[in-house]
């Protein structure tokens, strides 16, 4: 409720009164709920193969790793980066879901290399997904995730506010669609070389000008 009212949950209950709250007692906790009921309690659901795992302290890794996984089915679980190991709790809802492929979207920075270690342990053959900054780390998600897949559009969106990005990553992954985040004047080189190589024919902005400038529109390198 600190995040979304119980007003605001009471209104929903009267349009749709199915309607069901997924929180916790933090990010970590209401992240880890979200994906349960998704991978695991919802209809039809068998747990997850492969998952990513992104730090919650920022945005930009999660937001990168969302449309990727909702591509592939992939579900994104928040752990407190700095963390010297992996918590309990996201021990026993990785061993839930079954997953034994991980994939680790941002640096030692974000998710740090005691982490790594222990999740090694469950997939010996697991993937940090890094880079420079928060763009290069959003491409190499990005190209890892659609190494063989050739998304026909993609989708872009500022990396330095999270909102537009997490709208759009639901969409994108329900296209099967790469989300791309970039600087607010500018596409980082890499970007324009990746759609050229999946043959993209649709790039879609998120956010307005304030966001993304015409400059970015018009894919000019920074």
């Amino acid at each position: 409720t600190g995040s979304v009212s119980a007003a605001v949950e009471s209104q929903l209950r009267a349009l749709v009164p199915d309607t069901i709250r997924l929180g916790g007692t933090n990010r970590y906790e209401a992240s880890r709920n979200i994906v349960r009921y998704a991978w695991l309690e919802s209809p039809g659901t068998t747990g997850a193969a492969n998952v990513y795992v992104a730090t919650g302290a920022n945005f930009p890794d999660a937001l990168s790793a969302s449309g990727a996984g909702g591509a592939l089915d992939m579900p994104v679980i928040l752990v407190p980066g700095k963390s010297a190991t992996v918590d309990s709790a996201t021990l026993a809802l990785i061993a839930d879901l079954g997953a034994t492929g991980i994939k680790i979207a941002g640096g030692t920075g974000s998710v740090s290399s005691g982490i790594e270690a222990r999740l090694r342990l469950i997939d010996p053959g697991l993937v940090r997904l890094a880079g420079a900054d928060r763009f290069v780390a959003s491409l190499n998600v990005a190209r890892n995730a659609f190494d063989t897949i050739d998304p026909a559009e993609v989708f872009i969106a500022t990396g330095y506010n999270f909102p537009d990005a997490l709208a759009g990553a639901v969409l994108a992954g329900m296209r099967g669609a790469p989300l791309i985040v970039v600087p607010t004047t500018c596409v980082p080189n890499g970007v324009q070389d990746a759609m050229d190589d999946w043959g993209s024919t649709s790039l879609t902005l998120l956010g307005g000008p304030g966001s993304l400038t015409t400059r970015v529109q018009y894919l000019m390198p920074c």
